[in-house]
């Protein structure tokens, strides 16, 4: 195939499905009694496509969240992000991936919901 402008040529994208930080999201959700997201996206696929579409403090939106791996891998970039997600058990398995941030702010009725 021909490369074009703005397309990804194919021998540049090398991405695993293997993601750590899914496998503690679904272990996570397994030890708290939710049903894993089946279709979680690799963090490496997602940070490359951050770094590729937007520059550090640009805003990354994502209408469908799932576990937030898009806003776990904007925050870590320097991105602001905003997130939504139709699934409240999704959501509460993407917690997990805020562990150890103190910047991000969570929606004190969330903290409450579990």
């Amino acid at each position: 195939s021909n490369v074009t402008r703005g397309r990804i040529p194919k021998n540049v994208l090398h991405v695993s499905n293997y993601c750590k930080q899914g496998r503690k999201v679904t272990e996570y959700a397994k030890a708290n009694g939710l049903a894993p997201h089946a279709a979680k996206m690799p963090a490496a696929l997602v940070r490359f496509l951050i770094r590729f579409l937007t520059a550090p403090g640009q805003l990354v939106v994502y209408p469908f969240s799932g576990t937030l791996t898009t806003g776990a891998e904007a925050e870590e970039l320097g991105r602001r992000w905003v997130m939504t997600e139709l699934v409240w058990d999704y959501i509460k398995q993407g917690f997990v991936r805020f562990d150890q941030s103190r910047d991000v702010w969570v929606n004190p009725r969330f903290i409450n919901a579990f």
